[in-house]
C-alpha cells in the first residue's frame, strides 16, 4: 500500500467520522443520546456501502475480467457477452 492510498483512506475515514458526528448531533435534538449516535453510525455506514457499490470503474474492470475469462475458456463472442 502506498502512502498516497493510505492518506486517501484516512481522509475518507475522517470524513465519515465527521458526518456521523454531525448527524448524531442533529439527531440528538430529536431523540435520546445513545439512540441518536447509533442511528447516525448506521446511516453513515449504509451510505458508505451504497457509494462503494456504485463505483463504476471497478464494476467495468470486473465486467472486463468476466468477459475475458469467458473468451479464454473458449466461448464465442455472443456467449461471452451473455455471461455479462
Amino acid at each position: 500500500m502506498t502512502a498516497g492510498r493510505l492518506l486517501a483512506g484516512l481522509g475518507l475515514a475522517g470524513m465519515a467520522l465527521a458526518a456521523a458526528a454531525a448527524l448524531a448531533w442533529g439527531l440528538g435534538r430529536l431523540m435520546p443520546s445513545p439512540y441518536s449516535g447509533l442511528l447516525a453510525v448506521i446511516l453513515v455506514a449504509l451510505a458508505a456501502t451504497e457509494i462503494v457499490k456504485r463505483r463504476p470503474r471497478q464494476r467495468a474492470l470486473r465486467a472486463l475480467r468476466v468477459y475475458m475469462g469467458a473468451r479464454e475458456r473458449g466461448l464465442d463472442e455472443a456467449g461471452a457477452r451473455a455471461r455479462l
